[in-house]
């Protein structure tokens, strides 16, 4: 299991935030189904798993990495922030995502 591999540059989509007569405001956004299948690809799919827990009203994500010296799990957990269109998806997404940055 080569974890470095988790940090490869991970391909992301645009969306549009918002558009008025003047254009409009695109995002770029990591979808959680090729996160899903990095970590199948890195860590096989039985070596990793996630959970969400809300701690003082805030949302947090993790995911946890079984060592594949002493089976034990690892885990790293981050908080997402709320977005202006999907408060809630925005949230799980942003945390979802934010283990990546370790």
């Amino acid at each position: 299991m080569d974890l470095s591999k988790l940090k490869a540059e991970m391909p992301f989509k645009w969306r549009i935030q918002s558009q008025n007569d003047r254009g409009a405001t695109c995002v770029a956004y990591v979808d959680s189904r090729l996160v899903q299948d990095r970590l199948d690809e890195v860590c096989g799919e039985a070596n990793w798993q996630s959970d969400y827990k809300v701690i003082n009203s805030n949302l947090y994500a993790g995911v946890a990495i079984k060592h594949p010296e002493s089976g034990e799990w690892v885990w790293k957990w981050d908080c997402g922030t709320e977005s202006n269109t999907e408060r809630e998806k925005g949230e799980a997404s942003d945390a979802s995502v934010e283990f990546l940055n370790i």
